[in-house]
């Protein structure tokens, strides 16, 4: 469980339904819950006790406050119960001043077991560590910094998002995803981000009954997006596009947040050209995306670090090392029509080349061969990377700027736009005019033209290094994050 998240849930809990008057200020542990008696069965009579009791009725601080700490020993996430000993070393570590407070948590926890409310006798004694725990995660919660990351659908909506956040954790205390049930739910988690998920309202090009719905499921959706927003008070919302970024983006701007988002491809997506209007800023990997436009940065696309970290003798794999080594992959959900030119050809490729394969989940065949090493999806890309002296691979803005950057010579085949609106083949035809890469189109990729583009990718491999050397290509996650600290609230 985060801990900052349940730093904000405990003060938001201490910090509601005051009903004391005229109380003195700072003082704001006074509550009257009057539904704990469905948690407590044996409470009914404690808090009779407690009501007729003088001392209690005079004391700035009703003991009945105490209730509203038991959250801070069975808060709920995920359908699981947290127990009270593994809260306590979390809690211990805030601060030094908070391991003070371990034994209160310690008897609020006996009687949290034992069913009942603590004894008017320990009342006096936890009063002033209740006004202490509030004192200090009060003067906590003001002061930490937190940012919402969206984006989703395709892990080219997701990964620059976790790019950035090595750099972010070094400005913000609480870095928060919201998603659907798709790849970010599981690529946000594995990073150890919080999450929180939404309804994905999905707009389908084609002419079909099914888009009529759009509206309502839009309407909900910010709803949900809008009462997590509420709760969470981020100061920046970052967008990396996706249909599910539309209604965080909206609800977001309607509650005084300052929104980006960011564009990785040469033009911008349905989704972007939605949030643009609610952004602050539309950030562009490509220069040519920001020019002459009003609220638009070119900054470049987040990288992940460990891309520039892969090892070669990491890959568990026994390559010839007298061959070179190609590596083929068609993206996150993988290429039918690459894996099929790779697996018609492999006897021709493998008398040559050393074959890395990553095929997309579910498209693992059973091919073997010597020198054929297919795997499904990997954790491990940046090994690949290393590995291969050159790359085929589809043109994704994401996969073109991580290749770039490691200076590797690469074969683009774009998805047509006949799968697509496009904008594969916009940013392979970018750099290819810039000699930095060289593209065949999918619908020209006959077995021959698919064998002749990779001997003349290894023919001009060195050429093609020298004209990406010549073009800057720095990592611009430090870049992103200022413009993003510069923007929020």
């Amino acid at each position: 469980m985060d801990f900052n998240n349940l730093l904000s849930q405990i003060s938001s809990i201490m910090n509601t339904d005051e009903k004391k008057e005229n109380k003195p200020s700072g003082q704001s542990l006074c509550f009257y819950p009057d539904d704990f008696s469905n948690d407590f069965p044996n409470s009914k009579s404690q808090k009779n006790a407690w009501e007729n009791n003088d001392e209690c009725k005079t004391c700035e601080q009703n003991p009945l406050s105490l209730l509203k700490l038991l959250p801070f020993l069975a808060l709920f996430k995920g359908g699981k119960k947290v127990k009270t000993e593994n809260l306590i070393s979390q809690i211990a570590s805030l601060s030094p001043e908070i391991s003070k407070f371990e034994p209160l948590i310690k008897l609020l926890s006996k009687s949290e077991e034992e069913k009942k409310l603590p004894s008017i006798d320990s009342y006096k004694k936890i009063e002033q560590w209740c006004y202490s725990i509030n004192v200090v995660i009060n003067t906590y919660h003001k002061n930490m910094k937190t940012i919402v990351l969206t984006g989703g659908g395709t892990a080219g909506h997701v990964m620059p998002n976790l790019a950035l956040v090595p750099e972010l954790k070094k400005h913000f205390d609480r870095i928060v995803y919201i998603g659907s049930n798709g790849i970010e739910k599981d690529l946000a988690e594995n990073e150890g981000l919080e999450f929180y998920e939404i309804p994905c309202v999905k707009f389908i090009r084609s002419l079909t009954i099914k888009n009529f719905a759009i509206p309502f499921k839009l309407v909900s959706s910010i709803k949900k997006a809008k009462k997590i927003l509420i709760d969470i008070k981020p100061n920046i919302i970052f967008s990396k596009g996706g249909y599910v970024s539309i209604p965080v983006a909206i609800a977001g701007k309607k509650l005084g947040i300052p929104v980006l988002t960011h564009e990785s491809d040469l033009s911008l997506g349905l989704a972007n050209k939605i949030i643009s209007h609610y952004s602050k800023l539309t950030l562009t990997a490509f220069e040519k995306t920001a020019e002459g436009k009003k609220r638009y940065v070119w900054s470049g696309t987040p990288i992940r670090n460990k891309i520039m970290k892969g090892k070669k003798e990491n890959l568990n794999f026994n390559l010839n090392p007298l061959k070179k080594t190609v590596l083929f992959f068609g993206g996150s959900l993988g290429s039918k029509a690459i894996n099929e030119k790779v697996l018609s050809n492999l006897e021709i490729l493998t008398r040559k080349y050393n074959v890395l394969h990553i095929t997309g989940k579910g498209k693992l065949g059973n091919k073997k061969m010597k020198d054929y090493f297919p795997v499904e999806y990997t954790n491990e890309i940046e090994n690949f990377f290393a590995s291969a002296d050159m790359i085929v691979s589809r043109a994704g803005a994401n996969s073109i700027f991580e290749i770039l950057a490691l200076k590797k010579p690469a074969l683009l085949i774009p998805l047509p736009k006949s799968e697509s609106r496009g904008d594969q083949i916009d940013n392979a035809k970018y750099f290819a005019e810039k000699g930095m890469c060289h593209v065949l189109f999918q619908e020209e990729m006959t077995d021959q033209k698919f064998l002749g583009s990779i001997a003349n990718l290894e023919k001009e491999a060195q050429n093609l290094k020298k004209n990406i050397k010549e073009n800057s290509f720095s990592n611009p996650n430090k870049k992103i994050v200022e413009i993003i600290l510069k923007n929020a609230k």
